[in-house]
């Protein structure tokens, strides 16, 4: 009996860390392909070519261009980043099926996000954004009908993918979305209250515990490492940013052995206050001298 109720606790064991690890990649897959991969591409197209307005007048062509530490403040704020998830959500749903492919409206949200950013913008290119510009780049969007083309090569990539590429699409969609993130929170809740249970003496489920999360962080961790150099030596990737799986993966070895630490020090206590106990009642049976 005791030897099944071990295996049974090391098999949660297992389960609490494979849903420490799905919980960290759910978080963070996303940001490692839009940091690592979406933003580095944009980021290439922006230094590549600079942005051009002619001058009637003069026939001159104005250029201006910005550098690396403005282009990444710009590509890091919260705004672009919710931009570019949107639209990188949108692709891959419109991928697998057209239900999303509707809601693709490119030129509204870019004419939308200068308009609501103006300002921060301004500073961060150096540059004033007239209501010219604006109604200029808006233009430019619809001549080029970039949701339209957007649209079109969606629909054309989407004949051509064969069913294991669309089943690693689903998995990608499955593996980032909100329910299985709320799946794998109560997974881990209730395999914390089953660790809870089993081993509730002597306080061994917070070991348990602070063991799975250690292992998960130390999993995370090295293939952060492993996959960003498999990435960078078999693609033309040369960075792949997935130090958002590192810091994530060091964090939860900080709280396992914060954990850990709390275990020892809570058994430290126990085994004195025994002790103390212990030393009061021999004291009690002691022999009285008349």
């Amino acid at each position: 009996m005791k030897l099944l109720n071990n295996i049974f606790i090391k098999v949660i064991m297992l389960l609490l860390t494979a849903s420490v690890l799905l919980l960290t990649i759910n978080i963070d897959l996303k940001k490692v392909i839009i940091d690592g991969v979406i933003t580095e591409v944009i980021k290439y197209q922006i230094t590549s070519n600079s942005y051009k307005e002619s001058n009637k007048k003069s026939k001159q062509k104005i250029e201006y261009k910005t550098d690396d530490e403005r282009i990444n403040e710009i590509l890091e704020s919260d705004e672009v980043q919710d931009l570019i998830t949107k639209y990188l959500d949108l692709t891959v749903e419109s991928m697998i099926d057209d239900s999303s492919i509707d809601e693709i409206k490119i030129e509204e949200d870019i004419i939308k996000y200068i308009k609501e950013n103006k300002s921060i913008l301004e500073e961060k290119i150096g540059m004033e954004i007239t209501d010219e510009m604006i109604e200029k780049t808006k233009e430019q969007a619809d001549e080029q009908g970039i949701s339209k083309n957007l649209v079109e090569s969606i629909k054309k990539t989407r004949k051509s993918l064969t069913s294991k590429q669309k089943n690693v699409l689903k998995g990608y969609g499955l593996l980032t979305s909100i329910k299985l993130r709320i799946i794998l929170i109560i997974l881990i809740i209730v395999e914390s209250i089953l660790l809870f249970i089993l081993q509730i003496k002597k306080y061994k489920w917070i070991k348990s515990i602070a063991t799975s999360i250690i292992s998960a962080g130390i999993l995370i961790s090295i293939s952060s490492i492993i996959v960003k150099y498999i990435v960078s030596r078999m693609s033309e990737i040369e960075i792949l940013k997935t130090s958002i799986l590192l810091k994530h993966g060091l964090i939860e070895v900080l709280i396992g052995i914060i954990i850990f630490i709390i275990y020892v020090v809570i058994n430290k206590i126990k085994n004195n206050t025994r002790k103390e106990n212990t030393n009061e009642i021999s004291k009690d049976f002691e022999p009285t001298e008349f």
